[in-house]
């Protein structure tokens, strides 16, 4: 075993040199880690039966278990608003589903002593933060997080897809994916730039028509409008967005499907990972809007 004081210059390095062997680093310290770096980590489904956590979800936490060699500690860093933590033997430390990232990650920044500024670490979760706001809550207003548990395609008729949505309340949606994609009207600018963000609140789609069916010659249906921008920072971007019938969703499946408002679809584009797809909604059943990220929802050839 590496003993202290090596480990710790081992790892130390100024920035020219911590940019070349950042990747050996974590390698190097993912040996002390299980699971080790970049690997899937879960929290404990036992605690999701216990009474406290079934609506505080965000509360909810698994463990890592963290093997320093001897004659070492290690300083973890778990979270910017958590007191850091200091492993000088094998120990299960928890990490907790508040502070997953955009992508879904558990990240710590380990440091090994005084002369180490840290590493940068992550662990892979199935978790997703998605957004809503409910017929109790002011709209246009501030929306709340809702964690997606799970997300996953069902069998279902040939050609079709069915996906099913799991949160951590017990609660579960149904989304058929129409038969046939129903395009949006596009942009009228060909430009990348097509981003303005106005406000951090969520707010209502400017004009949303449901239920209407696409045209004969297979052109756009025109169900939303955007004025060639983005208006706020959570609106999915309509370029290669589809349309989905309020009917298409069942939510919480004691429900009847939606019969009001309506609902967009993409298959990539997710703010913090593109390969993600995402649906959202608005005025539909008991919400104003909602905003889901869906790593079952991937890029298929359009």
């Amino acid at each position: 075993m590496i003993k202290s004081l090596s480990l710790s210059l081992l790892l130390a390095s100024s920035t020219a040199q911590q940019i070349q062997t950042r990747s050996e680093r974590i390698e190097f310290l993912s040996q002390f880690f299980s699971p080790q770096f970049n690997e899937y980590v879960e929290v404990d489904p036992k605690l999701e039966k216990e009474r406290k956590y079934h609506n505080k979800a965000y509360k909810l936490k698994g463990w890592i278990e963290v093997n320093p060699p001897k004659n070492t500690c290690f300083t973890i860093m778990t979270s910017e608003t958590k007191k850091d933590t200091r492993v000088c033997q094998k120990s299960d430390i928890p990490f907790y589903l508040e502070d997953i990232n955009g992508k879904g990650e558990i990240v710590w920044t380990i440091s090994t002593g005084p002369n180490d500024f840290g590493t940068k670490v992550h662990w892979k979760t199935p978790y997703r933060v998605g957004s809503y706001v409910d017929k109790s809550m002011e709209w246009p207003g501030p929306s709340k997080d809702i964690l997606v548990k799970g997300c996953k395609v069902l069998p279902h008729r040939k050609d079709k897809e069915k996906i099913e949505i799991e949160f951590f309340n017990n609660k579960k949606w149904l989304v058929y994916l129409p038969d046939q994609k129903i395009s949006i009207t596009q942009p009228k600018k060909d430009t990348p730039h097509l981003f303005v963000q106005k406000s951090k609140s969520a707010s209502s789609f400017k004009s949303l028509r449901g239920g209407q069916k696409k045209k004969k010659n297979n052109s756009p249906i025109k169900v939303l409008e955007y004025d060639n921008f983005i208006k706020f920072n959570w609106q999915i971007h309509p370029r290669n967005a589809y349309y989905l019938p309020p009917e298409k969703m069942i939510l919480d499946f004691s429900l009847p499907p939606g019969k009001a408002g309506a609902c967009i679809y993409k298959y990539y584009g997710y703010k913090h990972d593109a390969s993600v797809g995402a649906i959202e909604c608005q005025d539909i059943d008991d919400y104003n809007w909602f905003y889901l990220p869906l790593i079952c929802l991937k890029r298929k050839s359009d």
